[in-house]
């Protein structure tokens, strides 16, 4: 066996791409330029070239090889499995990776075409424009991607009508758009500009992009790592199951920066995220600027998630567009200073009828952080006209320590638990427990700050119920006057409805108990406990 010098891809070379001037020597049965392989090919520590559209008709293994893609290359798996492999013990390149890249501009394609399969086992791919993409009947029963390093992609997977997305083995892997700590730039024709700088990208930075597509994403065995892109997975038109998968820092900026930085973004799809892997979770999300945006889509099934942190928004549902379902439940969302929700149901049920499950989710907003640059309502839901709503929020637990620390100041605003608005019609409001507490004790942080446990305005329908057994309960503050003594203004606020029943609810020391106004008809019926309030019942 014939051993070639391996290059050494260096920290710097992976941050800015291989210097074209100084490239190895490619052995003539190495370059592999617009042909067609039809007899099974292996490369042991060897440099690979691939230039033009090259046909592997045979399966290809590269264990331990640093593949170089020149220019808008292409790999073509037609009927065969490609396995990208590690040195093996015994060979000069023992436990390293293989590694794609690019120079110059970037390479375009590896495409697993009907019949093949890939196997990509703890190896280095960047520089890809599509990178790999899977095409409609592609082997994933014994399809692999499992300890891979994907950076510096345009993007890192790409697949448009495949029903069979559902690779037999997918975890460990690290997506990142960017390398952290480094001044990188992708390769042309991207043409993003610094990136590392948010809002100079010219358009997303992706790691997968998948359209038509019905299959899951993460299996067992390590995490999967999406870090520091517009947006890590993005589908349309798709049915999708996403677990094993942790989204951390995507919040660079491309043009369209209103729906860009986010976790998981899918439209005109149906999602579910839900079952436990590593740190007990079905998925994580740390520090986005939106963690799951659900846009014009039909069912969402959304449980046993970890929530951080988020800039914005955590869970983002838009303008659900048919009959469906959306379960949110058993979440844990600890916040940050987000500038609107951490669950943000926006225009539920548009042009239809909407089962609606916001159910024993964990909230808590901590005291101290920054002031908030808008009011907060931690479960905010809005509806549309002409909706047929069965929904029901129940069994959240809701913690809120704001208003110590610079928070506290005169810039902080108004916090409210849940709030449903407009036109809203079968919402039943159950078993909740909202605390308002204040690190200062009795010291009240600012006589601006306040809020509301359970809010319902603008609503037409006459179906809606806050209760039994919600308990709300407020930090009372010492020495204050004119119904300021509470942080929380009212328990329950209705305001410009029709009918709302409020049943068998438990507040404590808030400025109002039940506060309904503007003209709207109150039931109050059932055994309610009413401590220590402003006003008991204001009608």
């Amino acid at each position: 066996m014939i051993i070639v010098s391996i290059m050494i891809l260096s920290r710097s070379n992976l941050a800015i791409g291989q210097n074209c001037n100084n490239l190895p020597v490619y052995t003539a049965g190495n370059t592999f330029n617009n042909v067609t392989i039809t007899q099974p090919t292996s490369r042991i520590d060897q440099n690979i070239r691939i230039s033009g559209t090259v046909n592997f008709n045979a399966n290809v293994t590269f264990t331990h090889c640093n593949i170089l893609m020149d220019p808008n290359a292409v790999i073509n798996i037609n009927n065969s499995t490609f396995r990208l492999l590690p040195g093996v013990i015994g060979t000069l390149g023992a436990g390293m990776p293989s590694v794609i890249f690019g120079c110059g501009t970037m390479w375009q394609a590896i495409n697993v075409n009907t019949g093949s399969g890939i196997i990509f086992t703890n190896s280095n791919i960047r520089d890809g424009r599509q990178g790999i993409v899977f095409r409609s009947g592609f082997n994933n029963a014994t399809s692999e991607i499992t300890g891979c390093s994907f950076a510096l992609n345009s993007v890192a997977i790409t697949a448009t009508s495949v029903p069979n997305f559902t690779l037999s083995a997918f975890s460990n892997n690290n997506f990142n758009g960017i390398l952290p700590g480094a001044v990188t730039t992708l390769l042309p024709p991207h043409n993003n500009g610094t990136i590392n700088s948010p809002g100079t990208s010219r358009e997303p930075i992706v790691a997968m992009r998948l359209f038509g597509v019905t299959g899951s994403i993460g299996t067992s065995g390590g995490i999967n790592r999406f870090e520091d892109f517009s947006n890590a997975i993005f589908a349309d038109g798709s049915t999708l199951t996403i677990n094993n998968c942790r989204f951390r820092n995507n919040f660079l900026l491309d043009l369209n920066g209103a729906n860009s930085g986010i976790g998981v973004w899918v439209t005109n799809s149906n999602l579910t995220i839900k079952d436990k892997y590593s740190f007990g979770a079905s998925c994580v999300f740390v520090n986005n600027r939106r963690g799951l945006r659900f846009d014009f889509s039909g069912n969402l099934t959304l449980e046993n998630a970890i929530f951080s942190s988020q800039r914005i928004v955590d869970v983002e549902v838009v303008r659900s567009n048919q009959p469906n379902n959306i379960n949110i439940s058993n979440n844990n969302f600890t916040i940050g200073s987000p500038t609107q929700a951490p669950i943000f149901v926006q225009r539920a049920a548009q042009g239809g009828l909407v089962h609606l499950k916001i159910k024993s989710n964990t909230i808590t907003l901590a005291s101290g952080g920054l002031p908030l640059a808008n009011n907060l309502r931690l479960i905010d839901v809005t509806t549309v006209a002409g909706a047929t709503d069965q929904a029901e929020i129940a069994n959240n637990q809701i913690t809120c320590g704001y208003g110590n620390g610079p928070g506290g100041g005169t810039t902080a605003r108004s916090i409210d638990g849940i709030w449903i608005q407009n036109n809203a019609d079968g919402y039943q409001v159950s078993g909740n427990l909202i605390n308002f507490t204040n690190a200062n004790g009795g010291v009240a942080p600012n006589t601006g700050v306040f809020g509301v446990g359970i809010g319902i305005t603008l609503n037409n329908g006459i179906n809606n119920i806050i209760g039994p057994n919600n308990v709300i309960n407020a930090t009372k503050f010492n020495n204050r006057f004119q119904a300021t003594e509470s942080w929380l203004r009212c328990g329950v606020h209705i305001d410009r409805s029709l009918i709302v029943a409020v049943c068998k609810n438990d507040v404590d020391q808030p400025r109002h108990c039940y506060h309904f106004n503007g003209n709207c008809f109150g039931n109050e019926f059932g055994r309610n406990k009413i401590r220590d309030a402003y006003y008991g019942l204001l009608l």
